[in-house]
């Protein structure tokens, strides 16, 4: 995998000076796995900056961006890409607010639902060509695409698996539970359009609603249940997942297909932990990934039978929940 490019002050003041001269401002947002943000104030307004290893994901956000827009979703306006050093960049329009780790949990559930209940409902075109990245849902099914893990392990030498146990504990008990859930979450073969990297630090909120939506290099086709699992995995505290209730209740009035939701619910957060697991991280990121960590734990715990009876109010099943936390 290849990280997002990093660059000294220094050259970076140089760059922009010759790029956006009389930029006055330029500030470090955010470092991920693949990009990485600065903020920067030129002519009278807030730009962000970001930096890539390689430019396809500014390609993909570009290219489906008006689709994007058409349905209402609120995605920053992209000016420009090329390329500086060893990396890319793209320039867009920095939407003000903050990120959706200023909300409580449950104030992101509500303000996400919305827009993420229009996003799934959206359906691909015929004869219409999508962004995709190439090994993303065009030639494997979507429950294919979750069990790519099982296939893997499955496939790893027994040194490979004896490492994996010693260094990632829970690695082994996420493959039992997605083994033990393939005859019982029925996964609908295809749905809709989802972010695919949909966290909190990819939403920015006014405080009322979400006025951006950024991040687009992900998306892909597949089970709505899919970018909930992983807003939710990797939320601050297990307490949003007594929500689970009100998302399975909007999204079967909205006409989806609910069946089995609650094991394709906890399908979903094993093949988003995996890759959490499984790829370095930046130690900025570790005390999020151990939150992670704790709720799918948590998660592995309770069972779909556990949080179906935690999100209807089934009797018992908050004492048992605060018991745990």
């Amino acid at each position: 995998m290849a990280l997002a490019p990093t660059f000294p002050w220094l050259d970076l003041h140089l760059w922009l000076s010759s790029h956006m001269p009389g930029y006055t401002q330029l500030e470090w947002l955010s470092t991920g796995f693949n990009s990485t943000v600065y903020s920067v104030f030129y002519q009278a307004q807030y730009w962000a900056l970001r930096f890539a290893s390689k430019p396809e994901s500014f390609v993909r956000e570009h290219g489906l961006r008006p689709a994007l827009v058409a349905q209402g979703i609120p995605v920053p306006e992209l000016h420009e890409i090329g390329q500086w050093k060893h990396g890319y960049y793209a320039l867009s329009t920095r939407c003000l607010g903050q990120d959706g780790w200023s909300l409580s949990p449950h104030e992101r559930l509500r303000q996400a639902l919305p827009l993420l209940l229009v996003l799934h409902q959206w359906r691909p075109q015929p004869g219409a060509v999508y962004p995709l990245k190439p090994a993303q849902c065009q030639s494997l099914a979507w429950p294919q695409f979750l069990l790519m893990p099982v296939a893997g392990y499955g496939q790893m030498t027994p040194v490979n698996q004896a490492y994996m146990a010693e260094h990632v504990p829970l690695y082994g008990q996420l493959i039992d539970t997605m083994k033990a859930l393939q005859g019982h979450a029925h996964v609908p073969d295809f749905q809709g359009l989802l972010h695919g990297d949909m966290n909190a630090s990819n939403f920015l909120t006014d405080g009322q609603q979400v006025v951006a939506m950024l991040d687009w290099d992900n998306f892909l086709w597949g089970d709505f249940v899919y970018d909930w699992a992983k807003l939710l995995l990797l939320s601050e505290s297990p307490a949003i997942f007594a929500h689970l209730g009100e998302i399975e209740q909007a999204y079967a009035q909205a006409g989806f297909n609910v069946s089995d939701f609650y094991a394709r619910f906890i399908l979903s957060a094993c093949r988003v932990a995996q890759v959490r697991l499984t790829v370095p991280v930046f130690k900025s990121n570790l005390e999020r990934i151990d939150w992670a960590m704790h709720n799918l734990q948590w998660l592995f715990e309770r069972g779909p039978e556990g949080l179906k009876a935690l999100a209807t109010n089934a009797p018992g099943a908050h004492t048992h929940y605060n018991a745990a936390v």
